[in-house]
């Protein structure tokens, strides 16, 4: 498959499973989730199980790394360099609504209205969210902006990603490191062990984010033939159907295992026939699909605050607002849509471009 029919149809992917996190599984903080408006029968596994988002952002990652990432390291790219770039597209929206956050929390403690959904926040806390080790282990519970526990686990899965890069100068030894990340992030998923690091949720990220390299590594090979694909694909999502219907019931206790098998089985197959069948890629690289997948990181990181920001407004001035009514919901999403454009345009995407150019330009100045 061609670069540009893998890459334009994920934005709109993306931004589905943004869509998903903020507006139906998260919108569960303001109250039980089947009392949300958006909660009905169609939309019932969406609003309980939309926590698996996040499995999907990580194989997406792993996919664009590999298409976009790997060849420019496999050719000399400095590891300062990817540092600069990767660090700029995460910190400043990380650092925004950490901020937001720390305010709102400011006020709430002022006014005596305690803390909200996420209750650690304290200075010790928030020095772990500056640095980006919130989600290493050193936490006591959840803290701040919580959902930007992803950013933690990134650092890790970027830093691995750039080192096998630079190591394998060939696509299988590529395809074989990835593999061995596979095992490990099982590994560290059964070992449960939170000594040091947060190794089962780095693990969880692992298992994600590297399918998505192999992913990219397969669907991308020039001699492979896509009837091939396409045969293997179906068959991965007859065996998706098999596992559901036989041996769900016995796995519902065991989340890190039915992440598992999202990432590995399910995602997969349904990114590649979203690429593959050329109306839903049509739909997915349409300008509409484009501006909601540039608007999924903004969103992501964005929709606590918001929904922070609404709930403490509610409590100072007893506005007595129904969190189960439409109204309310589309206030929420109104607010949550509004902030993440502004902050795409005059924090993640200005301040990641002065970061990038002063970082070049430095370069330029020492002749490097």
């Amino acid at each position: 498959m061609k670069k540009n029919d893998i890459l334009e149809p994920l934005n709109g992917i993306k931004g589905i499973g943004a869509v998903i996190i903020a507006f139906f599984f998260h919108y569960g903080n303001f109250l039980s989730v089947d009392l949300s408006p958006l909660y009905c029968t169609l939309t019932r596994n969406l609003c309980e199980n939309g926590w698996l988002m996040v499995e999907l952002f990580f194989m997406l990652s792993g996919i664009v790394f590999t298409l976009l990432y790997y060849p420019q390291i496999n050719s000399g790219m400095k590891g300062i360099e990817f540092t600069v770039l990767r660090i700029s597209r995460l910190y400043p929206m990380h650092l925004f609504t950490l901020c937001m956050v720390a305010v709102v929390q400011a006020i709430r403690n002022t006014c005596n209205l305690g803390q909200w959904c996420f209750i650690k926040n304290d200075l010790y806390h928030f020095i772990l969210h500056i640095f980006m080790i919130h989600q290493f282990g050193f936490q006591s519970d959840n803290s701040f902006n919580q959902v930007s526990w992803t950013v933690s686990i990134s650092v890790v899965l970027y830093f691995v990603f750039f080192w096998i890069s630079r190591k394998s100068i060939q696509k299988s030894g590529f395809l074989m490191c990835c593999l061995l990340m596979l095992v490990a992030g099982f590994a560290m998923i059964q070992s449960n062990l939170y000594v040091f690091l947060n190794w089962p949720w780095i693990g969880r990220g692992m298992i994600a984010f590297f399918t998505g390299c192999i992913f990219d590594v397969v669907v991308s090979y020039e001699k492979i033939n896509i009837k091939i694909l396409d045969i293997v694909f179906i068959c991965v999502l007859l065996i998706w159907i098999l596992f559901r219907a036989c041996l769900w019931m016995s796995m519902d206790n065991n989340g890190w295992l039915v992440a598992c098998c999202y990432s590995i089985i399910l995602f997969p197959a349904l990114v590649y026939f979203s690429i593959r069948i050329r109306v839903i890629r049509k739909i997915l690289s349409g300008k509409a699909m484009k501006a909601l997948g540039k608007l999924s990181f903004s969103l992501f990181m964005i929709h606590y605050p918001i929904q922070l920001i609404l709930v403490t407004f509610n409590e100072i001035f007893s506005l007595e607002w129904n969190y189960e009514t439409g109204r309310f919901c589309m206030l929420y999403i109104f607010c949550s849509m509004t902030a993440a454009y502004v902050a795409l345009h005059y924090v993640e995407e200005s301040i990641s471009g002065k970061i990038r150019k002063y970082y070049y330009d430095t370069m330029a100045a020492a002749g490097k």
